[in-house]
């Protein structure tokens, strides 16, 4: 494949936000083999919350810029992207986390001038993220869901914690990953859930657009695996979609993918498709669901409305998202891809399942697990070619490891 810089696309710069995700490296490492000039940007922080930024050491990735962190003030990462954008004459803005996606697509009429964003509206993006606004939109389409409450106080989580059946899932209207999400057994957890809910909404200067605790929603727990559609659109139309199961995740309890097989299960995909143009949805996104074990039905648990944690599976199957994105973006004729490798294995070892291990309270049968995923089509994102992020992981992964021997807390998300 072309190095950075390369073929047709040598004259297209891109910049690639959230450095510090694991599933930026994958974008990264996707766009440079193609030829096109890749940076990256992240937030800077005193403590590197975000982790180790393992993009911007892959070979693929040219310059690396940062910006103000939008968890902080949307308007200050504003300000340094439009001045990134602007001053590196860049063609595409790819943002990756929900912290940097919803203050794109919310300020984008300052950005557009300097740049092309392959995503929709704000208010299309917002009712997308809205876990709330996603259930109502499934429930005029006829797309299964779990049964759902919508406590606007403590009073009304009150009254509703004396009558519903539990196990429930309480789950932030706004929020990514596994941030905001818990499980309530009894009426007690529920309460002290919604009185924590209570304090965030009092404290003083909460960034809202990405995450948003103030009214918890309430779900009945899907017993089951978690499914996902991987898909792109144009305009409200999917141009290609992929099906995937989540095989091991983190948290273990439920969260992102960190083993994860493709698979080819048309109903799953129709369901999504359904949902997706019914949003008027344009770009990337992942539609979340679970199989009840109980009728085996899915049930949409939440459209996500940004590039996934899992895409490097997507790519190395054969549906290339991050260079569709960008011909997207560009405003070029799309043929996506829409055969994929069945069966492909992906997994994130370092340091996810690393994570997960010492999370796990087996962790004897949990490593045996580990062990036992092999094959040719197991793949990861050791590159033979692209070194310098594998030798990064190994640390960040040394780095989790002597702090689970410290005794130090769990790191649920190792994604902001």
């Amino acid at each position: 494949m072309p190095a950075q810089g390369t073929g047709q696309y040598a004259n297209i710069r891109v910049l690639v936000t959230d450095a510090s995700n694991h599933n930026t490296l994958a974008i990264v490492r996707s766009l440079g083999k193609r030829g096109f000039k890749v940076d990256c940007a992240m937030a800077y922080t005193k403590r590197w919350r975000q982790g180790f930024p393992f993009a911007t050491v892959s070979k693929y990735c040219g310059r690396r810029h940062f910006y103000r962190d939008p968890r902080i003030s949307c308007e200050a990462f504003i300000e340094d992207l439009v001045s990134i954008v602007s001053a590196g004459n860049y063609d595409v803005l790819l943002p990756v986390g929900a912290s940097t996606a919803l203050p794109v697509s919310a300020y984008r009429e300052q950005l557009a001038p300097h740049v092309h964003i392959p995503f929709p509206d704000f208010e299309t993006v917002s009712r997308a993220y809205d876990k709330a606004e996603t259930w109502q939109a499934a429930q005029e389409i006829g797309v299964p869901t779990p049964i759902t409450y919508l406590p606007t106080s403590l009073e009304d989580a009150r009254i509703l914690a004396s009558t519903i059946e539990y196990p429930v899932v309480l789950k932030a209207r706004k929020g990514s990953s596994a941030w905001g999400v818990s499980y309530a057994a009894n009426a007690d957890e529920v309460l002290k859930t919604y009185e924590s809910a209570m304090a965030w909404t009092a404290a003083p200067s909460r960034e809202t657009l990405a995450f948003d605790w103030s009214s918890p929603m309430m779900q009945e727990y899907i017993p089951g695996a978690t499914y996902d559609v991987c898909l792109i659109a144009d305009r409200g139309k999917v141009l290609t979609a992929l099906t995937q199961e989540r095989l091991k995740t983190l948290p273990v309890s439920g969260g992102g993918g960190i083993v994860n097989i493709t698979n080819d299960l048309p109903e799953l995909r129709d369901l999504a498709v359904r949902l997706a143009e019914h949003l008027g949805w344009h770009g990337v996104a992942q539609v979340e669901f679970r199989r009840d074990v109980r009728d085996g039905v899915f049930k949409l648990i939440e459209f996500n409305p940004k590039f996934w944690g899992t895409i490097a599976l997507a790519i190395s199957a054969g549906i290339d998202f991050p260079f569709y994105a960008c011909q997207l973006a560009l405003g070029e004729k799309i043929e996506p891809a829409r055969n994929y490798v069945i069966g492909r294995v992906y997994r994130w070892t370092f340091p996810q399942e690393i994570a997960a291990l010492f999370e796990s309270e087996r962790r004897w049968t949990y490593l045996k697990n580990m062990l036992s995923i092999r094959g040719k089509d197991v793949q990861t994102d050791f590159d033979v070619h692209d070194l310098r992020p594998f030798f990064a992981q190994l640390c960040r992964t040394a780095c989790i490891i002597a702090g689970r021997l410290a005794g130090r807390t769990r790191t649920h998300s190792l994604d902001t």
